[in-house]
């Protein structure tokens, strides 16, 4: 199993700002592709979903959260990390 470390950054409406490659290969578009995208354009409606309600609270709360994420990579590949 390889560990990648991706690194997002949104803005308060939740467009991506800054990515690195790794997040940008796991999804499987260019980085500058995803630069003002939302989770609805890159992820399924319920993990967009749940992103935007953890983004929401991480803004909420000034606290990271720590949770475990199951979804299926742009080539199929089911895949587990940690955010």
């Amino acid at each position: 199993m390889a560990a990648i470390c991706d690194i997002t950054v949104k803005d308060e409406q939740d467009p991506f700002v800054l990515v690195n490659r790794a997040i940008a290969d796991w999804i499987g578009k260019d980085i500058d592709w995803l630069i003002g995208c939302t989770d609805d354009d890159v992820f399924d409606a319920t993990s967009a979903r749940t992103n935007r309600a953890e983004n929401a609270t991480v803004r909420n709360t000034g606290r990271p959260q720590k949770t475990e994420v199951h979804q299926r990579r742009h080539d199929g590949v089911d895949s587990i990390w940690m955010k």
